[in-house]
């Protein structure tokens, strides 16, 4: 079962108002490729560290052509940094499920897309009359959430590849000195 969710991302949202509204600077810099819809068969595949959900995306034959989409959860896992107590390394192997391990705090709270809010993902759980959506909770920690869901409003962060000939031509990455991009 496809999502509308899924759905109004893939087409409407996100690679039609969204992307019209960039300038058009910044939409040549996007480059256009093909999204693979994160598809998990088994839950107990999924639940288990970050490093485990490439498995997703093998099982996947649903994709589209666009230049925008959001972050898959395997996105989220590796954008940690670990920390004093736990690596980087132990943290890619750590379990990010919801509820079920305390000790990832440390990566949590270095991983830079976690910003304390509800966030979807494209990573679905496609079973026989499912309509699961992976996204992050707003204490950073990976949960599934049935797309028609009443809960908490979720945040979206979309997600684009710069074309190959894109480079940094000033700033440093900073808050106060952000990168500028160019040809």
């Amino acid at each position: 079962m496809e999502s509308i969710i899924y759905t109004d991302f893939r087409t409407h949202s996100l690679n039609g108002t969204y992307l019209n509204s960039m300038q058009q600077e910044a939409q040549n810099l996007i480059s256009k490729v093909y999204w693979n819809k994160d598809i998990c068969q088994s839950l107990d595949v999924l639940m288990r560290a970050p490093r485990s959900f490439i498995k997703c995306a093998e099982l996947s034959n649903e994709y589209w052509f666009g230049k925008i989409g959001l972050m898959y959860a395997i996105d989220y896992g590796y954008a940690t940094s670990g920390g004093l107590t736990m690596n980087r390394e132990t943290c890619l192997n750590s379990d990010f499920r919801y509820g079920q391990n305390a000790n990832v705090k440390e990566c949590i709270d270095n991983n830079w897309l976690n910003n304390s809010t509800f966030q979807w993902t494209m990573t679905v759980f496609d079973n026989i009359g499912s309509s699961i959506i992976f996204d992050i909770a707003s204490d950073g920690k990976i949960n599934s959430c049935i797309t028609n869901n009443n809960g908490p409003r979720r945040t979206t962060k979309p997600v684009v590849y710069l074309k190959s000939e894109i480079k940094i031509t000033d700033g440093n990455g900073s808050k106060t000195n952000p990168f500028i991009l160019g040809y």
